[in-house]
């Protein structure tokens, strides 16, 4: 994970302090969506001029922890 490289995730605000956020794997493509309402990593890394590496690891690793997982062809595994 490089600092301020938010390329494989995307945001969308579900409602007020709650983000689903997808992250994207580049190698085989699939992804893991996931519902946070935790704010502060959400300010951490996408409301954050300059996001930081751990805070970026640290998303993914609760997105990949908590969310569903799909093969890149959009079927749940």
């Amino acid at each position: 994970m490089k600092r301020n490289d938010l390329s494989q995730f995307t945001f969308e605000l579900v409602s007020s302090g709650c983000y689903r956020v997808h992250y994207f794997t580049e190698k085989r493509g699939d992804f893991w969506v996931y519902g946070i309402h935790d704010m502060l990593i959400i300010d951490a890394t996408l409301h954050a001029e300059v996001a930081k590496a751990k805070d970026i690891k640290a998303l993914r690793d609760i997105v990949k922890r908590n969310g569903t997982h799909y093969h890149a062809n959009g079927k749940e595994f």
